[in-house]
């Protein structure tokens, strides 16, 4: 008798697992997409939207394949870099993307988003 209640037992909780486990996959994949359809309305209020671009790297595409904590440094670098009027200055002079060496994500951009960025300890990129 006790191994038949465990069977059904274990057959609820594995039904139960079943039905909850897609709404809780959904529900994360939803929350994603909030939270990275917020992530570009910051992103577009900062000169990387626009070198993403000019990289040739599609900022949407960008949030969905890199990793958030590489998204979050270089937002941070760019939100807090000390050459934003030069940068802004320079993007609206339609400036070759190739010559922003004075920008923080520069090295990191220019070797395209999709090749691994070795880090060291700190978590910053280490030197190519």
């Amino acid at each position: 008798m006790l191994t038949e209640i465990s069977v059904a037992v274990f057959a609820i909780l594995t039904a139960a697992l079943a039905i909850r486990l897609p709404w809780a996959v959904q529900q994360n994949v939803r929350q994603g997409d909030r939270y990275r359809r917020g992530l570009l309305d910051e992103l577009k209020r900062l000169p990387l939207h626009e070198i993403l671009q000019r990289h040739g790297i599609d900022p949407t595409n960008y949030l969905h394949t890199e990793r958030m904590a590489d998204v979050s440094r270089h937002m941070h670098r760019c939100g807090t870099c000390q050459a934003q009027e030069h940068c802004a200055g320079q993007l609206q002079a339609g400036a070759d993307i190739s010559r922003f060496h004075f920008c923080p994500n520069h090295a990191e951009l220019a070797r395209g988003t999709h090749q691994p960025t070795a880090l060291r300890p700190d978590g910053e990129a280490a030197a190519a």
